[in-house]
């Protein structure tokens, strides 16, 4: 747990070294600042190919499939930090970041559980070679890449920053 050096100057309360509760001196800002920036930018290709037809493009529905992987992780690394710096919750898996969002305010129940039964499309995307599980991953991806953008714009908010055009 402390194995980077922090250099806050601090050294009282994090005795030289960055626990995950110390924010760097302002450095975790600036974290915060690039995991926001990495999860809008991933959201935003994932939205620009949702908002295209595709048909029976396989290859337009796999890369559809892939930026919703990385949409959701970027998205839900953010929250993590956003949880760590703001309301010092310290929690390391999507479900926990999710369950700590909804206590937080950051979402309601019915936003909290699709994208808790995201997690599961998530982990489903490994057997996307299933042609009739892609298929039905791509029908729900739309869905989810709305729902991710909400997530993001709460968490924006929720430290202040507006979205960046």
């Amino acid at each position: 747990m402390y194995s980077l050096r922090c250099g806050c100057g601090r050294s009282g309360r994090c005795l030289g070294y960055l626990p995950r509760s110390c924010d760097g001196g302002g450095r975790g800002v600036d974290r915060l600042d690039q995991k926001l920036e990495v999860a809008g930018r991933a959201c935003a290709t994932l939205i620009e190919l949702v908002s295209r037809p595709y048909g029976d493009a396989v290859v337009t529905r796999d890369a559809t499939i892939l930026r919703f992987v990385y949409s959701f992780e970027t998205t839900w690394k953010a929250a993590q930090r956003v949880l760590n710096l703001y309301e010092s919750i310290d929690v390391a898996t999507p479900r926990a970041v999710i369950q700590s969002c909804w206590k937080a305010g950051l979402l309601n129940d019915e936003q909290a559980e699709q994208i808790m039964a995201m997690i599961t499309d998530r982990n489903l995307t490994v057997h996307a070679y299933d042609e009739k599980l892609a298929v039905e991953l791509a029908t729900r991806i739309p869905a989810h890449a709305a729902l991710l953008g909400f997530w993001l714009t709460a968490l924006r908010n929720r430290v202040g920053r507006e979205q960046k055009p």
